[in-house]
């Protein structure tokens, strides 16, 4: 009989119904091969709508302040805020980590 373990006090993976006076009737089919696959990891929503990732690794952002409201900020800074900001250190490797699978 096949166990869920091979230890000692190991069940056995399927425990026919006891019938009445104590009998117990066992039917076998040929043992099934079960595969346990790991779960596959998923991409970060969140993370993959605002950030991207260049050519040597880095996390490109879109930079904040710059939505609305933009009549009483000044040109200066309306102006530094269109480049793109970028990571380049610990934060860029856990945002590379996060968007994984679509790499």
């Amino acid at each position: 009989m096949e166990t869920n373990g091979g230890g000692l006090y190991s069940a056995p993976l399927f425990r026919p119904p006891r019938l009445r006076g104590g009998r117990t009737t066992v039917y076998f089919l040929a043992p099934a091969t079960i595969e346990f696959n790991m779960p596959k990891q998923k991409t970060h929503k969140g993370i993959k709508k605002r950030f991207t990732v260049t050519a040597k690794g880095k996390a490109k952002h879109r930079n904040a302040n710059r939505g609305h409201l933009l009549s009483g900020k000044s040109g200066k800074s309306k102006r530094q805020n269109r480049q793109d900001g970028v990571l380049d250190n610990y934060q860029a490797d856990r945002i590379i980590e996060a968007l994984r699978p679509i790499l």
